[in-house]
């Protein structure tokens, strides 16, 4: 659970980042819940609990497994962290605008830019038009990191 609580106040912490796009009270006295497409979250909550919460975060291929869990997982998601990489084995899933306005996506997040992550985000761009992209700059990433315990 320690686990969960630092991941949280990170995700909040984002705000703080100069390049990012996400008004600086998005997360201001706002219940967060962080929902994977797991069997196990289904054994703690449901639907209606998850969409209870005033944001909710998901994952690179909650966007394409949504229709699997639906009525399970909640109904809407309000921010995707996605790595911008499309394969549907080794990256994040397909992203388009039709399964962002599905879920009433407000912000794509995805990481600080390398030539790949760029040259994709630039054909992403180009097909969604729903939702406002917000990039985390290096600096926060290496923050987020170091705050996570992971190298």
């Amino acid at each position: 659970m320690k686990f969960f609580a630092k991941i949280i106040k990170s995700v909040r912490s984002l705000y703080l980042s100069r390049h990012s796009e996400l008004p600086h009270y998005f997360f201001s006295n706002k219940r967060v819940i962080i929902i994977g497409p797991a069997d196990t979250a289904m054994s703690y909550l449901n639907s209606e609990s998850i969409d209870n919460f005033d944001i909710i975060i998901r994952m690179n291929k909650a966007l394409s497994n949504f229709d699997l869990f639906k009525g399970s997982l909640g109904s809407r998601t309000d921010l995707l962290f996605h790595c911008l990489d499309e394969h549907s084995k080794f990256g994040g899933g397909a992203i388009n605008d039709e399964d962002l306005k599905k879920q009433k996506i407000k912000y794509l997040i995805y990481p600080h830019a390398a030539l790949n992550i760029e040259s994709n985000y630039l054909h992403i761009k180009k097909k969604v038009l729903s939702a406002s992209f917000v990039r985390i700059n290096p600096l926060t990433c290496k923050k987020l990191k170091k705050e996570l315990g992971v190298k």
